[in-house]
Formats: structure tokens, C-alpha cells, sequence
């Protein structure tokens, strides 16, 4: 028989035995309904790998990645860099030069970075930075007469608009002109909680407090441009500074309130709309903080990302646009077997390539479905399905063969005998039969009518089936699995 529910989401519940669903390093991806004689509703597909592209600009943590006019910057510890491609052809070399240091105050936490289309401006702990792209200096700021908020930073019409921290006033640039920034020249929510962080939609100014979001507009009014929007307030607010960003028309964060923690929301219109689910939800207040969640986004074969870092609790989770589906990611630790946090924490789409910077080393990798590892460490993938009992009777199930519908014969390395692994949990999922399961064939190059299967499995009143593997398979998609089971009689 068909099993029913095998493809799909991460959702594990608080209480494992009534849902211990996860995707690692596979998202859903539905079949639309003009996709021919199929009678899959959707399959899981593998996420990106990584190659390496450039190992020099550490020792040290990435603290930002940025691109504007096909030009792409990044920081290391406490330096500045432009990286350049070079070369006529394929493959090219990416070679970064330095272009001036910024303080090293902080070096742990990422750091802002907006554009005017001239003009960077870096905002780091208590100071700023210009980076004029014509001539290629980088200018320290300093405090310039206020208190830098380093997550309060957006540009709407050419102005710099950045946040005197601890505070709800928020102040602009001259236009086109970062270096300058008048006294007078600021305003205020009139709201109790300070301003966390900001983000320009459709021209409009979108001020983010822990509590409350407030959306201003520029008005063009001599005195003072920004004006608030009638009727805009949101009770709601933001619980991570920079998971803030924007995407497919929107802008998305992580949330927070004067009633409680962690929800994720979009915008719809000048309304919040609840995009987690009760079980992401559970996870993130799990953890001992979120505050330092971190967010990227990217595209790809028609998917919007938006992905979600927490570096103190190790996890890294990923929101799909065209399907409304989250899944995880993790970077595959050989030593510990286990998933930690992803390192591919700073992304920027550039020269044809989604670059990502590593949080934890400072280098440049290109993130491709190219590539069938993450740089040479094996990007273990894994499936933990639905519970499977009998929900009449609770009698005893016997399974006599798991079978993995998947595509097979697309072997990455010619000679090779990749292997898909199986491994199951007799109580919900709170111990398992083995650390990696039972292996299976996945078929060699050229075996593309392998059944990848699994026989007597003994038996359980309540299963959950999990699948996982690492060998270099390119294209890997899960389509589906069946089942054959016998109903014992007590």
C-alpha cells in the first residue's frame, strides 16, 4: 500500500509520539496539477551544496555579505572586502581585496549594510562606516552626534534612515549622502518601545519596536519628509533585529509581542499574517534564546526561500513561499553525528552565483543544487515520516517490506555504490533501532529501475519509518515509499 503522508514538512510536535515529523536537507515540492499523468501530489527534493571559492579573508567570523550593481562586498572579523571574478571564462577565480577595516567591537555579531546606489554605509557597534563605490574609500563616521543602533538601518528615496538605539527616534541622511546628517533632521514613533529595527516596502518606511510596528512615508515636507501613516500602527513587534527582511512583495520576521514570543509573520498589507506553524513555534520557545535569529533569503527553480538562523541553539530552519512549508537545514558533523547550524549564514546573489559566507570561518562558498556535498563534508539528508498504527484497534502491526520511491541511477561518482539508509522507532520516536539504520542500494549509474527496498521488519503497535543518506546523488528526489504491512490479531 501506498504510505500515505510520507512526503512532506518538518513538523514535530512537543510530544514526539504524536507527530516527530522532519525534512533535513529536503523541501516539498507539490506537482502541479497540469503536470501530466502522474499520480504524485509532491516530491521531496535535496537542498544546495556548497564549493568553495575563496579561503582568504580569514582567520576570523563573517559578519555580513552584501551585493549591489554586480558588485559584492563582504566582512570578515574586522575587515572590509570587495571580491571581484576574475578570468575569460570558466572556471573563474574569486579574489578579494581588502578596502579598509571596521572595529572589531562586536566581531561575533553580524553587522548592517544598506546602499544608496553611490554609497555603503555599515553601521557596527556605536560607530559607522561610508564606503564611497566611485572612488573606493572607506570612511569611519564615528558617532556623528548619536548612539548607532546597528540593526536600524534602511533607505527609502535616497535617504540613510538609521536609529538612535534605545530609543523610538529615528534619523536621515542628506540625500544621496551619507556623510551627512543634521541634527534636526530626525523624528519620533511617539510609541513606549524602543525602535528595534527598520525596513523600506514600496517606498514606505516600516519601524519595527519590540511591541509595535509604526509605518511612516515620505510626505516631502520641508521641515521633515517622513510622516506617519494614518491608521498604520501593528500590535505586534519584532523579536530578532535582523531576521527582518524583505521578500516576494513582503517583509517577513520573527515576532514578538507584550502577549508572547516566537510566531513568524509576514506582511499582508499593513497586517500581520501568521506563517509558523504550533509545532515551529514550540521549537523556537524551546530554545534558550531567538533574539540573535538571523535571516536570508534567496530564490531558486521558481521557490522563495526565507530562512531563519539561530546561532545560539545550532538549528536553522527554511520557509518555502510557493508552498508554505518549512523544513531544516544543518551542516552534517562527522565527528559527533549530528546536525549543527548550517555555515552558510550570509547570502548575496552575484556573477550568476548564490554566494554564501561562512559565520564561523569567513569563507566564500558557492551554493548550488550543482553540488552534492557541502565542500567535502557529506550532506546527510534525512526523512522522519508520520506515526503508522492502527488507529481502531491499537493492534500489532507486522511489516514485511518498506520500499523508498525515489529516482535511482544517477550515481555522481561512476563506481561507486551509493547507499540510502533505514531506521525506525517502535515508541513514537524517543529511541531508535540504530545511529544510521539499515543500508539498501540506491542504485549505481545507469541502474535507473533499482527498487530500493527493505524486508521483515519485525513489528509495533506505533512506527515512525526515518531515511537518510549522504552518497552524491545528483538530482535526488524522494518520491514517495509503500508498504507492505500484516494486522496481527491483538
Amino acid at each position: 500500500m501506498r504510505f500515505d503522508g510520507f512526503i512532506g514538512p518538518s513538523y514535530q510536535t512537543p510530544a514526539v509520539q504524536v507527530d516527530a515529523q522532519r525534512s533535513v536537507n529536503l523541501y516539498p515540492e507539490f506537482i502541479a496539477p497540469d503536470g501530466g499523468s502522474s499520480s504524485e501530489k509532491a516530491v521531496l527534493v535535496r537542498t544546495p551544496g556548497l564549493l568553495l571559492l575563496n579561503d582568504q579573508m580569514g582567520p576570523g567570523v563573517g559578519r555580513a555579505l552584501f551585493s549591489v550593481s554586480g558588485r559584492v562586498f563582504a566582512i570578515v572579523a574586522d575587515r572590509f572586502y570587495e571580491i571581484t571574478q576574475t578570468g575569460a571564462a570558466p572556471p573563474y577565480s574569486y579574489v578579494a581585496a581588502q578596502r579598509g577595516t571596521v572595529s572589531a567591537s562586536g566581531a561575533i555579531n553580524p553587522l548592517r549594510i544598506q546602499t544608496n546606489g553611490v554609497q555603503l554605509l555599515i553601521l557596527g557597534s556605536l560607530t559607522a562606516y561610508l564606503f564611497n563605490m566611485g572612488t573606493n574609500t572607506l570612511t569611519n563616521l564615528g558617532f556623528l552626534g548619536f548612539n548607532w543602533n546597528r540593526s536600524g538601518l534602511a533607505v527609502v528615496d535616497t535617504y540613510f534612515v538609521a536609529v538612535n538605539a534605545d530609543s523610538n527616534q529615528f534619523q536621515i541622511s542628506a540625500p544621496l549622502d551619507g556623510s551627512t546628517w543634521s541634527a534636526i533632521d530626525f523624528g519620533s514613533t511617539q510609541e513606549a518601545d524602543a525602535i528595534v529595527a527598520l525596513e523600506e516596502l514600496h517606498g514606505y518606511l516600516w519601524i519595527f519596536g519590540e511591541n509595535t510596528i509604526v509605518v511612516y512615508q515620505d510626505t516631502g515636507s520641508a521641515s521633515f519628509p517622513f510622516q506617519r501613516v494614518p491608521g498604520s500602527k501593528i500590535e505586534q513587534g519584532l523579536g530578532a533585529a535582523l531576521s527582518l527582511v524583505k521578500l516576494d512583495n513582503s517583509i517577513f520576521w520573527l515576532g514578538s509581542s507584550s502577549r508572547g514570543p516566537a510566531v513568524v509573520y509576514r506582511a499582508d498589507g499593513f497586517l500581520p499574517s501568521r506563517i509558523s506553524t504550533h509545532a515551529l513555534e514550540a521549537a523556537l520557545q524551546s530554545y534558550s534564546t531567538v533574539s540573535d535569529a538571523i535571516a536570508s533569503t534567496y530564490e531558486e527553480r521558481g521557490h522563495l526561500f526565507y530562512r531563519l538562523d539561530f546561532p545560539t541553539a545550532g538549528a536553522t530552519w527554511v520557509y518555502d513561499v510557493a508552498t508554505k512549508a518549512w523544513h531544516e537545514r544543518g551542516y552534517w558533523n562527522t565527528a559527533t553525528g549530528a546536525y549543527v547550524a548550517h555555515p552558510g549564514r550570509y547570502h548575496a546573489f552575484c556573477f550568476g552565483r548564490h554566494l554564501v559566507l561562512s559565520a564561523t570561518d569567513g569563507k566564500l562558498y558557492d551554493q548550488s543544487l550543482a553540488y552534492y556535498d557541502d565542500a567535502g563534508n557529506p550532506l546527510r539528508w534525512m526523512r522522519r515520516a508520520p506515526h503508522i498504527d492502527d488507529k481502531a484497534g491499537r493492534r500489532k502491526l507486522f511489516y514485511r517490506r518498506f520500499e523508498l520511491v525515489m529516482n535511482t541511477g544517477f550515481d555522481a561518482a561512476p563506481g561507486s555504490n551509493p547507499q540510502v539508509f533505514l531506521r525506525w522507532s517502535n515508541d513514537g520516536g524517543v529511541t531508535w533501532s540504530g545511529d544510521e539504520g539499515a543500508a539498501a542500494a540506491a542504485g549505481a549509474l545507469g541502474d535507473y529501475s533499482r527498487r530500493v527496498m527493505w524486508r521483515q521488519l519485525g513489528s509495533a503497535r506505533s512506527r515512525v519509518f526515518e531515511v537518510n543518506g549522504a552518497d552524491p546523488l545528483p538530482d535526488l528526489v524522494l518520491i514517495g515509499a509503500e508498504l507492505r504491512i500484516d494486522q496481527g490479531l491483538s
